[in-house]
C-alpha cells in the first residue's frame, strides 16, 4: 500500500508544481500586461507591430489571407519575410486580440511553455527532485534574457524559449517515433515564425544528438549510439518539408537583386565583420562582459548607441549551485557542461582561442545574417547553467539531507527572490500609444512618404503604426533589413506627428504635385478608376481609345496576373504596369499569385500529412496490433 500510495503522490505532488510554476510566471510576467492595449518598452515596437496588426487587418478588413503588404515601402512581398507570423499557429493569438495584446499574451505562452519544458526535462529526463527541479525552472523563469530581449523589441529571439521543448521532444523522439513528428512541428513553428533563429537552436540539437551518441562503459570502453544523429537527421528532414511553405518564399525575396545585403554591409567578408560589425559595434561576448551579465544587474545595456539591451543575470547563487552540481555530479550532467563550454567558445566568436563562430558563419550564406552573438548565443548559456544549477539539489537525498534542507532551502529561496524582483523591472510599459478605437479604418488607400528624411527612422515609428490602423501606406518604412527599392509616388509628404491628422483631417498634410493617382495611364486622354483595392487583388475599370501603358501606383513583382492587357516585364520603373494595345472598355483584375509559396503549400501540406501518418497513426495502429497479438 506503501509503494501505491508513493505512486499516487508523485503525479500530484508535481501537478501543484506545475501550477505553482504557473502562478508565478503570471506574477512575474505581470508588468507585461498592465495596460495590456496601450504600453509598449521602447519605440522599436512601433516597426514591429504594424507587421503584427495587419495580420488582423488583411483577414477582417480585406478578407485575403496576408501574402503582400501594400503599406510598406509600396507593397512588400511579406509572406517572404523571414520573421512575418502569417503562417504560424500562434498567429491566432494575435488575431483573437489584437497585434499588441496578442504579442504580449504570445510572449508570455511562449516562456510558460519554455519554463515547464525545464521542468519536465529535469524532472523527468534528468531525475532530479522536486526541489532541484522547481529551483532550476524558477531560474530559468526569472532570468533577464527574456525580458531584455522583450524591452529591446527583438520579438523574434524570443522563440529561442522553445529550445528547452525541443531538447526534451528530441530525447523522447529517440524512445517513440511519433515525437518526431510533434518536434518537427514545434520546430516548424521556429522557422516560419523567427527566422535565422533557426539556425542556432539546431546547431544546439545537433551538438546535443553528437553528444548523447557517446556511451561510457567499463572498463573504459566508448560506445557510439548512432540513434540520436539519426533522429536529429530525420527532425531536420522533416522541418525542412514541412516549412516549404516558408522556405519557399523566403528564398524568393532573399534572392531579389535589390536586396543588397541580408543585414548589413561586409557580409560576404568574415574578417571584417568580426573587427567593424561585432567588436566595433561592441556585440561581441567577452569573459567580462559574460560576468557583469550574469552578476551585475546594472549590465545590460550594449553597443554603441546604448539602446539595446543583453543580460542573463542570475546573481552568484544559482551560478555556484551550478558549479557545484557539475563538481559533484559530473558523471550524470558532464553532457550538459561540454554543451555550455561549446556555448561560451562560440559566443566569444573572434576573441576565442578557437573561433567556431567562423567555421558556422562559412557553413552557409544564410548565416552571415547573424553578427550580434550577444543575442544569438547567450541563450544557450543561461539554460544551461538554470538546468545544471538544479543538480545540486541531489544532496538532500543523502541520508543527512535534513541539514542540508533547512541551509540549502532559504538560500534558494532568497537567490530566486533577489532573480523575481530585479529582472521583473525590464517587462515595465513606458511608452503609451493611443487605443486603436481613436482611429478609423479608410477605405481609399493611398501613400505617404516622409519629407526631408534623413535617414534615422526612430521619430517616425509611433506614426507608421497609427498609418497602418488608418490604412495608409508609408514609402519610408522601418520593415526589419530587409529594404526594397521603390519608385511609388507617395500622395502625401509628411513630418514626425503629422499622424495626428488622420483620417478626417487629411487637408492638413502636404500634397505631394508629382502624385497622379493610384492608377492611371501615361496618354491622359485615356481613363482609369480605381474600383476596388486590396493587398492580392485590384480592379480597375478603364477607357482606351489609343494604345497606352497603365500605371498602378504599387510595387512591380513576378506574382501579379493580369485578366486583360500584358504586365510589363519589371514593370514601369518598378511600379505595376499593364500595356493596352487595342482600344476599348475593360474591368482589368490584377491578381497577386505567389507560386512559390503555393507550391511549398502544396509541399508542406502533403509532408505534414506523410508525417503524420508514418509516424503518429501507422505506428499507434501497429502497437495496438501488436498489443492485440500478444493477448
Amino acid at each position: 500500500m506503501k509503494i501505491f500510495s508513493r505512486a499516487l503522490q508523485r503525479p500530484f505532488r508535481d501537478f501543484l508544481t506545475v501550477v505553482l510554476i504557473t502562478i508565478l510566471a503570471i506574477l512575474f510576467y505581470l508588468p507585461l500586461f498592465a495596460d495590456i492595449s496601450h504600453g509598449i518598452p521602447c519605440l522599436d515596437w512601433c516597426g514591429i507591430y504594424p507587421y503584427l496588426e495587419f495580420f488582423r487587418i488583411s483577414l477582417f478588413e480585406y478578407h485575403q489571407f496576408p501574402l503582400r503588404i501594400p503599406h510598406f515601402e509600396g507593397g512588400y512581398p511579406s509572406i517572404g519575410f523571414p520573421y512575418d507570423i502569417s503562417l504560424s499557429p500562434l498567429s491566432l493569438i494575435v488575431l483573437a486580440f489584437g497585434g499588441m495584446e496578442g504579442t504580449k499574451i504570445t510572449i508570455f505562452l511562449i516562456a510558460l511553455c519554455g519554463a515547464l519544458s525545464v521542468f519536465y526535462l529535469t524532472r523527468y529526463q534528468l531525475r532530479y527532485n522536486p526541489a532541484g527541479s522547481l529551483f532550476s525552472t524558477l531560474a530559468f523563469l526569472f532570468c533577464s534574457w527574456g525580458p531584455c530581449q522583450y524591452l529591446e523589441s527583438n520579438y523574434e529571439k524570443l522563440y529561442f524559449y522553445f529550445l528547452p521543448l525541443l531538447v526534451v521532444l528530441f530525447i523522447k523522439a529517440t524512445q517513440y517515433k511519433k515525437f518526431i513528428f510533434f518536434a518537427s512541428v514545434a520546430l516548424g513553428i521556429v522557422v516560419v515564425s523567427a527566422g535565422s533563429i533557426f539556425i542556432p537552436i539546431a546547431l544546439f540539437l545537433f551538438l546535443f544528438a553528437c553528444l548523447h551518441a557517446i556511451r561510457f562503459e567499463k572498463p573504459h570502453k566508448i560506445k557510439v549510439n548512432i540513434r540520436y544523429p539519426a533522429v536529429f537527421v530525420l527532425i531536420m528532414l522533416a522541418t525542412f518539408f514541412i516549412s516549404m511553405a516558408k522556405i519557399m518564399p523566403m528564398r524568393q525575396l532573399l534572392s531579389r537583386s535589390d536586396i543588397k545585403f541580408v543585414h548589413f554591409p561586409y557580409e560576404n567578408s568574415y574578417s571584417k565583420i568580426a573587427k567593424i560589425m561585432t567588436v566595433t559595434q561592441e556585440r561581441d561576448v567577452t569573459p567580462k562582459k559574460l560576468y557583469g551579465w550574469l552578476f551585475k544587474t546594472d549590465s545590460y545595456v550594449v553597443g554603441t548607441e546604448r539602446d539595446d539591451y543583453v543580460q542573463m543575470y542570475f546573481g552568484y547563487i544559482p551560478v555556484i549551485l551550478a558549479a557545484l552540481g557539475c563538481f559533484l555530479y559530473w558523471k550524470k550532467i558532464w553532457r550538459y557542461v561540454i554543451l555550455l563550454i561549446i556555448s561560451i567558445i562560440i559566443s566569444f566568436g573572434p576573441h576565442s582561442p578557437v573561433d567556431l563562430f567562423r567555421w558556422l558563419w562559412h557553413l552557409h550564406p544564410y548565416v552571415h545574417s547573424i553578427w550580434r552573438l550577444d543575442e544569438y548565443f547567450t541563450f544557450q548559456i543561461f539554460f544551461i547553467i538554470a538546468v545544471i544549477s538544479g543538480r545540486f539539489f541531489s544532496v538532500l537525498d543523502l541520508g543527512e539531507r535534513k541539514k542540508f534542507f533547512w541551509l540549502l532551502i532559504p538560500v534558494a529561496i532568497f537567490s530566486l527572490n533577489n532573480m523575481f524582483w530585479l529582472n521583473q523591472r525590464f517587462l515595465e510599459n513606458r511608452i503609451h500609444l493611443r487605443d486603436r478605437s481613436e482611429f478609423s479604418f479608410q477605405k481609399e488607400f493611398f501613400h505617404v512618404k516622409i519629407k526631408d528624411y534623413i535617414g534615422f527612422p526612430e521619430p517616425y515609428q509611433i506614426d507608421q503604426y497609427y498609418y497602418t490602423q488608418s490604412n495608409i501606406g508609408l514609402i519610408d518604412w522601418l520593415f526589419g533589413n530587409l529594404a526594397i527599392k521603390t519608385n511609388v509616388v507617395p500622395r502625401y509628404l509628411v513630418k514626425e506627428g503629422d499622424s495626428r491628422y488622420l483620417p478626417a483631417e487629411l487637408d492638413r498634410l502636404e500634397a505631394n504635385p508629382a502624385y497622379r493617382g493610384e492608377v492611371f495611364f501615361k496618354n491622359e486622354e485615356n481613363q482609369a478608376q480605381l474600383q476596388y483595392f486590396s493587398p492580392n487583388k485590384i480592379r480597375i475599370s478603364v477607357q482606351i481609345k489609343n494604345a497606352d501603358t497603365l500605371i498602378i501606383n504599387q510595387n512591380y513583382h513576378q506574382s501579379w496576373r493580369t485578366n486583360v492587357g500584358k504586365l510589363l516585364k519589371r514593370g514601369d520603373g518598378g511600379r505595376l504596369a499593364v500595356v493596352f494595345d487595342d482600344p476599348g472598355d475593360y474591368m482589368l483584375q490584377l491578381t497577386y499569385v505567389p507560386l512559390e509559396f503555393y507550391r511549398g503549400l502544396a509541399i508542406s501540406i502533403m509532408s505534414l500529412l506523410l508525417a503524420y501518418y508514418f509516424m503518429v497513426y501507422k505506428t499507434r495502429n501497429d502497437a495496438a496490433r501488436r498489443d492485440r497479438k500478444a493477448v
